[in-house]
Formats: structure tokens, sequence, C-alpha cells
């Protein structure tokens, strides 16, 4: 059983359009506007510090869930987390185990499907969803195998994550974020077979390994840090956008129409290559201060 179809993947709210990219400053039309580029990525920052914050649930009293745990009896496994509302924690474990629990605000807990190469958790129908003002947040600890191949499929809208996913086996990872914010680690992961990320008025704080690998990271009123490995050579695809910053300028790129490289990038050993679209946005790479949340 597969717990959703690709499809149903990149929600974005009405009225966002699918965006474009830009180039290592403000970008309004073909006009690059010195100077407004830390401006623009600040109030995106600091916007979405306030959304992440104050716009679903503020808390209240919570009651522990039942956990649910189990062991993946295939050679992969299928991994769907979908959560309104709420602060979710991914992290991995040896062996082939899996274990969901965490509280809410009856102890209810998450409608969680499983079988034998997949789990699914996703937040009850009665939870009133995305900007749910009176309903108390969720909060899940789901740990997964490092031994079993995972493809992943999360969808997390407003609240906070934090995904670290140690020495796992990845063969895919889908994220769309909507209205919050996200930590995610895959510094150390054995492999990443692709990667796919939608980001909806949010932050991402994103950490990738040192590893070749092909992915598209898009940003909607959104604001991306990037953490790179040192000695990995970057290609980083952009298309102009009415309003997006990029700093790829400032970490030695150089640009060729719309594609920020690494000088070398096609003898290098470890490349990676990143399709990067900013629609009033911004990415930062590799920030002095980590991609730590």
């Amino acid at each position: 059983m597969r717990c959703r179809a690709r499809e149903a993947r990149h929600r974005r709210p009405a009225g966002l359009p699918r965006s474009g990219g830009g180039g290592q400053r403000l970008l309004v039309g073909e006009d690059r506007v010195e100077g407004l580029e830390d401006a623009v990525g600040g109030l995106l920052a600091g916007g979405f510090n306030g959304i992440r914050a104050g716009t679903c649930g503020s808390g209240g009293t919570t009651a522990a869930f039942p956990t649910r745990d189990g062991t993946f009896a295939d050679t992969s496994a299928s991994i769907d987390i979908d959560m309104n509302c709420g602060n979710a924690i991914v992290s991995v474990a040896s062996g082939a185990a899996w274990r969901v629990e965490g509280q809410d605000r009856d102890g209810t807990g998450p409608k969680v499907d499983v079988d034998a190469n997949s789990l699914g958790v996703r937040s009850r129908d009665d939870r009133n969803g995305l900007f749910d003002a009176i309903n108390g947040r969720e909060t899940w600890r789901i740990t997964l195998p490092d031994s079993v191949p995972l493809d992943m499929n999360l969808s997390l809208n407003a609240g906070s994550s934090t995904i670290e996913l140690g020495t796992a086996t990845i063969e895919a990872i889908e994220l769309d974020l909507n209205a919050g914010s996200t930590t995610m680690d895959l510094g150390a992961v054995r492999q990443l077979g692709s990667l796919d990320v939608g980001l909806n008025a949010g932050s991402l704080d994103l950490t990738l390994p040192n590893q070749s690998l092909r992915g598209t990271i898009e940003a909607n009123a959104g604001a991306v840090r990037l953490c790179t490995p040192p000695g990995a050579a970057l290609r980083l695809n952009t298309a102009e956008s009415i309003v997006a910053a990029y700093d790829f300028e400032n970490q030695g790129l150089v640009k060729s129409g719309s594609t920020w490289e690494t000088p070398g990038f096609a003898s290098a050993g470890v490349r990676i290559e990143l399709d990067t679209r900013a629609n009033a946005g911004s990415f930062t790479l590799n920030p002095e201060e980590g991609c730590d949340g």
C-alpha cells in the first residue's frame, strides 16, 4: 500500500503562483534594485517567525495519546506524514522499527495507517486544519528505522518541525511546508535519491549531504537557508522572478544566464544540482550561523 498518490503533493494556497527564480539581488522585472536584498530577505524571515508562532492553536491543556509502534517487514518503506497545526519531530534509530508518540488536546492521537511496507500518520479530520485558532497544537514524535530504505512524503501546515534523518537511506523525500517553519538535516544520510521541496509562507533550514544529487526547492513567500558540504560543487538553476533574493554570488558561484555554478562543476567529485525558485522569497547559501533553526 502506498500512503498517498504523488500528484496530491505541492498544494499551494490560492493566489500563490508557481515561481520562477532570480539573481543574487532583488529583481524587479529586468532591473536590479541595489541594496534592497537584505530588506526583503529580513522582512521574509522576520515575518515568518510571527506566522509560525501564532497562526494555529496556542497550546492549552494536552494529553499523551497511545503510542503506536511496529517493525517494517519489507525491504523498503513508504512514509507519509500529514500534520495540520502542531510540532513534528522526526528522527531515526537503528534497526527496522518505527514508533509514533506525542500529545494532543484530548489524547486521541493522529490517524495511523500501517502495513508491512508503509506508515501513514495524519491529523484527524475533526481537527480543523490550517490556521486552526481553537484547537491545541499537536506534538508528534516519530522515529523511523535507519536500516530500511525510505520513500518519504511530508505535508506540514501551520506549525514547526524538526527532521533529523541521521544515517537513513532516503530513496526520495518530498516536503510541502505551509505557514510554518522546518529544520531538515540530511547531512549524514547514507543516500539521498531525490529531493523535492515546496514552501509557502514559511521558513526552511536545510542541510544537504556530501554526495552528488539533484533536486528542487521552490519558495513562494518564503525564506530558505541552505547549507551544503565543504568542497561540493554547486549548480543552482533559477529563473527571473518579479521579487526574489539570492546571495549566491557571495559564495563564489559564477552566473551564466539564470544558473549559478561553482567553477569546475563538471569535473568535481561531488556535484549538487538544484532548481532554486523563489517568488517573493529568498535563498541564503551557507549562512555563518548555520542551518540549525
